[in-house]
């Protein structure tokens, strides 16, 4: 593993925060696959399943995970698609309405005890937060609006090679790092290799990430592989052709870029 930022020991515990199953339009594989898929990789101790502005798909794997018996941590979230970007909520029960601003959507997300989280910051290819709102969201004085965590890693953001939204969001934590909370690292997982993205932390993920105790990760290409390995033998049918896909969409991409 490479540490992005901050350090990792082996008496921390590893987290996905940021990731999708078929619930989402642009995902394929279903929530309990996610589980059965992460649970054989033994890298993780908690994932949170991040649909696209819907809670119930992170509530139905945690319940599989439940019936199973598995040891690993399921949260249930959401990605909140809001007038300004994407939001990432964490530990959340019920829906929060798609579509109104970053900071009604965060005083929302807070009213239901959960964790706002800002995800691919200043990405342009997907709908994300830009430099002016975050800023906005600083200097916010109601209470309730604020950020619990900044993703400054995402795996999905990283496998566009001349994108520079990551070195940007790193520098901008940085800079402002006392007022984005806590520095998140993800897959934001959307076929078959939850945790090539990761939050490192220590006994419990929630409070670490409110008292800002994390850590952010990458897996090298050869322990991705592994946990691909691993997806494969356990969904051929499925996996397959979505390997096949991937290697069509990445050679047309790299020839646009």
């Amino acid at each position: 593993m490479k540490e992005i930022l901050g350090a990792y020991s082996r008496d921390q515990k590893l987290a996905d925060p940021h990731v999708h199953t078929n619930k989402s339009r642009d995902a394929y594989l279903a929530p309990e696959q996610i589980v059965e898929i992460t649970v054989a990789s033994e890298l993780l101790h908690t994932i949170a399943i991040t649909d696209h502005d819907k809670v119930s798909p992170s509530i139905e794997a945690f319940e599989y995970a439940q019936r199973h018996g598995y040891s690993l941590e399921v949260v249930s979230g959401s990605e909140i698609s809001t007038l300004d970007g994407h939001l990432l909520a964490l530990y959340i029960e019920y829906d929060i309405p798609s579509h109104q601003s970053v900071e009604q959507t965060i005083k929302e997300i807070h009213k239901q005890d959960g964790l706002a989280i800002a995800v691919h910051p200043f990405f342009k290819r997907i709908r994300s937060l830009n430099q002016q709102r975050i800023l906005d969201v600083i200097k916010n004085d109601d209470p309730e609006i604020y950020l619990d965590g900044f993703e400054i890693f995402n795996a999905g953001v990283n496998s566009y090679p001349k994108t520079t939204a990551i070195k940007e969001a790193g520098e901008f934590y940085l800079q402002h790092k006392g007022f984005l909370g806590a520095p998140i690292g993800s897959s934001d997982n959307h076929y078959f290799t939850p945790g090539r993205g990761l939050t490192a932390y220590k006994k419990d993920l929630k409070e670490s990430i409110k008292s800002r105790e994390t850590a952010v990760l990458m897996l090298e290409d050869h322990e991705s592989a592994q946990i691909r390995h691993h997806a494969i033998n356990l969904f051929p049918k499925e996996i397959n052709p979505l390997v096949a896909k991937l290697e069509k969409y990445r050679e047309l991409r790299n020839k646009r870029e």
